[in-house]
């Protein structure tokens, strides 16, 4: 019986942390829709997650091209977020820029550079960017930082288009 009770008591204590939705859960941040206060800093960490929309002009694409992209989903010290992206393509490189804006306006600017790792037939493409944070507006007026952007995107190769999802993660340093 003592064993039993024993039993029974170290899972309900296993079980009785914090709620996955709970405020102090590490996902919580990201399941919001309300923005965060970003506040000044170095170093302070920033990751989110999106989905994103595509299209490439020319279309056939030649060798070189551009891709303009807009993103939308949730991330530290921007809560609700929408983004746009440029991307000029040589080959599997690509170079270009990601900004990003929160749900009262306040921007912040990124330059990428990046590689397609892996193209899995028919259509996927998984692609790593690198981001170099390089200032905005409001709140991230002067932000410095870098993130790494990483996402998967099934491509119609007939419409030039894609549709995908992502996260990104690295530092932001807002510098005041």
């Amino acid at each position: 019986m003592r064993t039993t009770l024993l039993a029974l008591c170290v899972v309900a204590c296993g079980c009785s942390g914090p709620r996955i939705d709970s405020p102090t859960s590490p996902s919580a941040a990201l399941q919001e829709p309300a923005q965060t206060q970003a506040k000044g800093g170095n170093a302070l960490p920033f990751k989110g997650s999106f989905t994103r929309s595509t299209a490439a002009e020319p279309c056939p694409p030649p060798p070189a091209f551009t891709i303009n992209g807009t993103a939308k989903g949730n991330a530290t010290h921007l809560g609700a977020f929408t983004a746009r992206s440029v991307d000029n393509v040589t080959g599997t490189s690509a170079v270009g820029t990601w900004d990003f804006t929160a749900s009262n306006g306040d921007q912040l600017f990124s330059e990428t550079e990046g590689t397609e790792n892996a193209f899995e037939p028919p259509n996927i493409s998984r692609v790593t960017l690198r981001a170099r944070i390089v200032g905005g507006t409001g709140r991230f007026a002067g932000a410095s930082g870098q993130l790494t952007i990483q996402f998967a995107e099934a491509l119609d190769f007939a419409t030039c288009s894609g549709e995908g999802q992502g996260t990104f993660e690295g530092q932001l340093n807002l510098n005041k």
